[in-house]
């Protein structure tokens, strides 16, 4: 945002000054015709000043050379060109100044053209420096967001897998723990079974257990002294 704004702040700058040096020039012309146009009002009103003198000059002349010089109408005739010439210098001087007023106009609009043209174009510039920013606000807003909403599901996910996995974990071990418990209930009952078989089921049992408690008494087994070794019977062995 910085660097946009930094940027568009240059075009700015540079608009404002190319608009700047248009008006340069432009008044710099308009200021050069006005003073050329003034330049060509005197240079006219010279030029008729010189052809009333010289008129002047030539029905003088033209009076002395008839012998009108000292009358009345001979000064009349003299006269009425300087007042003619009086009255073309003052319409010469009305024209120069309308054209006068008339470039004046032109150059004030023409200034004043360039300057709306120039605050118009500032003013959009700076609009659309307005606009960026507040877009690229909104995107780096809308980023964040999206972020964060993504950065909480992931947290969320990942807490929800956790659980998961704990509950398979634990069910796994119980069923560890189950299948154990049954594999060993099998092979105790396996075993014993095993050996209740062997002896010969429940007869054989207490067949055995009746052999040994009504065993013979002690040195009667072939011929062996078992008293030396030990007895059956109730007393146990000693």
């Amino acid at each position: 945002m910085d660097l946009y704004r930094t940027e568009m702040g240059r075009a700015t700058q540079t608009y404002r000054d190319m608009f700047a040096e248009a008006r340069r020039q432009y008044e710099t012309g308009m200021d050069r015709a006005i003073g050329e146009y003034r330049t060509g009002r005197e240079s006219t009103i010279e030029m008729l000043r010189a052809t009333v003198a010289r008129q002047e000059q030539s029905a003088t002349m033209r009076n002395a050379f008839t012998g009108l010089g000292g009358t009345t109408f001979g000064q009349q005739s003299v006269q009425r060109i300087g007042t003619e010439g009086a009255l073309r210098e003052g319409q010469i001087r009305e024209e120069y100044a309308r054209g006068l007023s008339a470039m004046e106009a032109q150059r004030a609009a023409g200034v004043s053209g360039i300057t709306q043209q120039m605050g118009a174009g500032i003013s959009a510039l700076q609009a659309q420096t307005a606009t960026g920013l507040s877009s690229m606000y909104a995107n780096y807003g809308d980023m964040l967001n999206r972020m964060r909403t993504g950065a909480l599901s992931t947290q969320y996910g990942m807490r929800q897998r956790g659980l998961d996995l704990g509950f398979e974990f634990r069910g796994a071990a119980a069923n560890m723990v189950g299948s154990s418990t049954q594999q060993w209930g099998n092979l105790i009952g396996s075993a014993g079974g095993s050996m209740f078989n062997a002896a010969g089921g429940w007869g054989g049992v207490q067949s055995s257990l009746n052999n040994f408690f009504n065993a013979p008494a002690a040195g009667t087994i072939a011929g062996v002294n078992t008293s030396q070794v030990g007895v059956y019977g109730g007393n146990a062995i000693v």
